[in-house]
């Protein structure tokens, strides 16, 4: 099975069957299909930033390459990314398992760089409003942190045969919550010492588990 998805100029090819080999035909067989697409339409493709990557959960999977021929001919070997490495699509990191550990972290780190510029601009003595600086919390920094969280973020419960059991995120949201609190104390007022859950309170900002649920 294959599918193929595109957005601008970013296309992706997603083979799905019992072991990496045997996509790799059908990605093989899909690249020769939109070659003679991109020749009719007078389209070419950049093999340069061909990337691949095997999605399994199973450690004993392989993570092969397969080599495709480009337009003018010559073959082009897809070499896959590494099996504790991500792939990047459209701002979305994705790993080999699908944890999205990799993007968490990245996007948590951008955000906090953010944060920690935001922390220049007052204190408990002076400093912009904090009303302000919750605009700019609110529009480059949680921006950031929420990025793209659709993609990984299924809601805090779901429900099996009735009970409801984890998503498995929770450290994810944690990473989440640690910059997000971060960068309400560079918004606040406040002392280091003061509880997050106060925090959330005062800035009107509530955790990140719920922030991600409204956003689905």
């Amino acid at each position: 099975k294959c599918s193929i998805f595109g957005y601008a100029d970013d296309v992706a090819l997603i083979a799905s069957s019992p072991q990496p080999e045997e996509n790799g035909q059908i990605l093989t067989e899909a690249w020769k299909r939109a070659l003679e697409w991109g020749s009719s339409q007078g389209i070419t493709f950049d093999v340069a930033k061909t990337e691949l990557i095997h999605f399994t959960r199973r450690n004993k999977d392989g993570n092969p390459s397969f080599t495709v021929a480009q337009q003018n001919g010559n073959p082009f070997t897809a070499q896959p990314t590494g099996k504790d490495k991500s792939l990047r699509w459209l701002g979305v990191h994705f790993d080999r398992k699908l944890s999205f550990k990799n993007h968490v972290e990245t996007v948590s780190a951008s955000a906090l760089q953010v944060a920690n510029g935001l922390r220049s601009l007052g204190n408990t003595v002076w400093g912009a409003s904090p009303l302000l600086l919750r605009q700019a919390v609110t529009a480059c920094v949680l921006a950031k942190l929420y990025f793209a969280s659709e993609a990984w973020w299924p809601s805090r419960l779901r429900l099996k045969n009735g009970r409801a059991i984890s998503n498995q995120v929770d450290s994810l949201v944690n990473r989440l919550n640690i910059t997000q609190n971060a960068a309400i104390r560079a918004m606040l007022p406040v002392y280091k010492t003061m509880p997050a859950m106060i925090l959330q309170r005062e800035a009107a900002i509530p955790p990140a588990d719920m922030i991600l649920d409204a956003k689905l």
